[in-house]
């Protein structure tokens, strides 16, 4: 069985996966190896540590491609997994600070993020609760009104997220959330209606902190407020809050199109805060030029638009809800890290899937992939069973 099953897995998300986790050992050193000097006196500290999740990553992507999907479908496994995670976010709280912010609890080999683990549970549980509501959805009075106690429950852990602070991961959570009751086969009027209010209302925030930041009690002057007096004025305040986009906008304007090779960024030279976390993508484009940027984007689009295909050929609600999470998951997070490298929108923390150094982000977006591969190897072998009767 497991043989059949290892037979099926997928090598539309197999093989841009892989591509993106060789590319992150490599750049991961590249980008890290002078910080890793200076404050470890070890240029292969981060690279060690990036071996190790990957490796992680690809067993637990292993494991969840093969193992019984019907744990998912659990709704006790799903309150334990929230009370887990609830938990855990209270604890960053009683956590020393990294970087001005609480989000991490150090567990020896690596620092786990529960944020992280925030975002699939949401894809997780707006599945399940979407899924067994499908019926409802016809009638839209009663659709939204059971869906107001699950829609607190990710309020409240996405508020409880943004106290950290934490501005990125309860954008995506709400995003994602959003979208998945938009797809999920409510009336096509209302879906709209839903999706044009949803846009406006993202645009018209955007608008309101960009441009009157300055003006709004509370904000002016905040963690917030910063980092998006960063993007309107950056060379202005690039001894300040513009000093990460104007050096990624030095190392993207050094590597041009081919880049100056691998290892000979200037900007990881401590110029670059976070060159290997949220703006490895500024030195890989500073290294190895627009050309890889465009084949990394191609690599994510693969990705995503197989994980859509997925769900839309799976059978069942639940898991193709699981694939339109999952890839509007992937999607946000390019589009958040993307917009931050080239200073279209507020820096946010969000890493590029598969390619930031970091343990939590790279095990849950190799574990998403995972239960993508699952559900795909369900299908074939329906698909193949029926064949089978005929």
């Amino acid at each position: 069985m497991i043989r059949q099953k290892l037979a099926y897995l997928d090598k539309w998300l197999l093989v841009p996966y892989i591509t993106l986790l060789t590319l992150s050992i490599i750049m991961v050193y590249s980008a890290s190896s002078y910080m890793a000097v200076a404050n470890e006196g070890n240029p292969y500290d981060f690279l060690r540590k990036q071996v190790l999740f990957v490796i992680l990553g690809i067993i637990l992507m292993f494991i969840s491609a093969m193992m019984n999907t019907k744990y998912w479908q659990d709704m006790r496994l799903i309150k334990i997994a929230a009370g887990v995670i609830f938990i855990l976010l209270v604890v960053v709280f009683f956590m020393a600070p990294i970087n001005g912010a609480r989000r991490w609890i150090p567990l020896g080999f690596m620092n786990l993020q529960p944020a992280e683990l925030a975002k699939l549970f949401t894809v997780w549980y707006f599945s399940y609760i979407l899924s067994q509501k499908e019926h409802k959805t016809s009638e839209f009075k009663e659709f939204a009104q059971s869906m107001i106690a699950p829609t607190a429950l990710l309020v409240v852990m996405a508020f409880i997220i943004w106290l950290q602070p934490d501005t990125g991961t309860p954008i995506t959570i709400a995003i994602v959330s959003y979208t998945m009751v938009v797809m999920s086969g409510i009336p096509l009027k209302k879906g709209f209606i839903m999706g044009a209010i949803g846009t406006g209302l993202i645009l018209s925030a955007y608008n309101i902190l960009y441009f009157f930041g300055h003006y709004i009690p509370g904000f002016s002057g905040s963690y917030g407020h910063g980092r998006f007096l960063a993007v309107r004025y950056p060379f202005k305040l690039m001894q300040s809050e513009g000093l990460q986009l104007v050096n990624s906008y030095q190392a993207l304007a050094n590597g041009g199109l081919t880049g100056v090779g691998i290892s000979a960024s200037i900007q990881k030279t401590g110029y670059l805060p976070e060159a290997h976390t949220d703006f490895i993508l500024s030195i890989i484009g500073e290294e190895l030029g627009l050309v890889t940027i465009i084949g990394i984007i191609l690599c994510m689009m693969v990705i995503i638009s197989r994980i859509y295909i997925i769900g839309i050929r799976s059978h069942e609600s639940f898991y193709y809800f699981m694939c339109m999470g999952i890839g509007m998951l992937f999607f946000i997070q390019v589009c958040l890290n993307l917009g931050a490298v080239s200073g279209v929108l507020p820096i946010t923390g969000v890493p590029f899937p598969f390619l930031s150094y970091g343990g939590s982000s790279l095990l849950m977006s190799s574990l998403s992939i995972g239960m993508v591969l699952n559900i795909r190897i369900r299908y074939r072998l329906s698909q193949h069973s029926q064949e089978g009767v005929a």
